[in-house]
């Protein structure tokens, strides 16, 4: 849980600008501030002096307050935004009627009718043009085999009408055939995968862990009002990387050093295997402390993952007053990243082959 304070506030009975509510203050890390007063203990006590405290107690959705969060922040609406949605094949569906076509498409009803409503068309004009009955007309028109010239011919000589077959006969020509064209059915699916990338070597402790954690579960909840399916793969790394589940990448530590690009190349296998991006709206994000042993790797291996079309790349650097910004320096030199900052944190943006990278 992450709560943000814009005035300052009495939290814990001491006074602070902002406050972070940890898992379980497991940290321990804080600002100090000035003491106002202690927690009184249960059961009755004396009149105090000092003022009461109001409050409202409220539940919220998590969609709400994301939608706060974003208002509040001065982002887009993203939904309002085209997203990448993947092509799903479903088979195929007759949807439309030519004139041409193959045999094997041949739709014989509609046919038929077409053929119908032609021989309807021609009686009537002959009744019209030699004053005789349905009947006659119909039946020249069959001895004719559907030629009008040769029916108006019998109708229109003296004598008797020659004996006619079954006037039920409906003869075919090629302008009544009609043909089924097949189209491909396929339905639209707008999916995100979330591959959250970690360096899990000693230098990262459990607050490093939380923050990330915390990240990436908002990440996470604001994918999921944008896309219809959000997956999250878990990476862990020191020199070398594995996918792991949730609890193994957020609780597990490993001794050791670090070698980021590990993680990279591990996500382009992901990417290509599981999660191409032609169907696949794909986000990687790696939290480390910076402290990488194979710069110019790394950075190969990060340019790797992002020419295969990634929609955004993150990068997130947890300092202390101990560790240097080593990848995140090279990063920033090497693509031009823009630097800037607000509230105590520093942010980088920039672009690799037309995908996004934040840092």
């Amino acid at each position: 849980w992450l709560f943000h304070i814009h005035k300052k506030i009495k939290e814990g009975w001491l006074e602070f600008d902002t406050a972070m509510a940890t898992p379980d203050m497991m940290s321990k890390v804080g600002r100090l501030g000035k003491i106002l007063g202690r927690r009184p203990k249960p059961g009755p006590g004396q009149p105090g002096d000092e003022p009461g405290v109001d409050y409202l107690e409220t539940e919220i959705e998590l969609e709400e307050l994301i939608e706060m969060m974003l208002q509040d922040l001065g982002l887009p609406n993203l939904k309002q935004k085209e997203v990448r949605e993947a092509v799903i094949p479903k088979g195929w569906t007759f949807d439309s009627i030519e004139k041409h076509g193959i045999r094997p498409r041949l739709d014989k009803k509609r046919s038929i009718k077409e053929a119908i409503k032609r021989t309807e068309v021609l009686v009537s004009q002959l009744m019209r043009e030699t004053g005789r009955n349905e009947a006659e007309c119909r039946a020249a028109l069959g001895l004719a085999e559907g030629d009008m010239v040769k029916a108006a011919g019998l109708l229109e000589s003296p004598g008797p009408m020659p004996e006619a077959g079954d006037s039920s006969e409906i003869r075919l020509k090629s302008s009544d055939l009609r043909f089924r064209t097949l189209t491909e059915d396929i339905e639209y699916q707008s999916n995100a995968v979330v591959i959250a990338m970690m360096d899990v070597s000693g230098s990262m402790g459990t607050m490093k862990k939380y923050i990330a954690r915390s990240f990436f579960f908002w990440m996470l909840s604001f994918l999921k009002t944008i896309y219809k399916t959000v997956d999250i793969r878990f990476i862990a790394h020191t020199t070398e990387a594995k996918l792991v589940d949730e609890h193994e990448f957020f609780h597990k530590g490993e001794s050791g050093g670090t070698q980021c690009y590990s993680a990279y190349d591990l996500a382009s296998e992901l990417i290509d295997a599981e999660y191409p991006t032609a169907r696949w709206n794909v986000y990687p994000f790696h939290f480390s402390d910076g402290e990488d042993w194979d710069v110019d790797r790394t950075i190969q291996s990060l340019k790797s993952v992002m020419d295969r079309g990634v929609a955004t790349f993150g990068y997130g650097e947890i300092q202390t007053e101990y560790s240097a910004s080593v990848l995140m320096e090279a990063l920033r030199k090497d693509l031009s990243l823009k630097k800037f900052g607000q509230n105590g944190l520093v942010f980088f943006e920039g672009e690799w082959s037309k995908s996004p990278l934040l840092g």
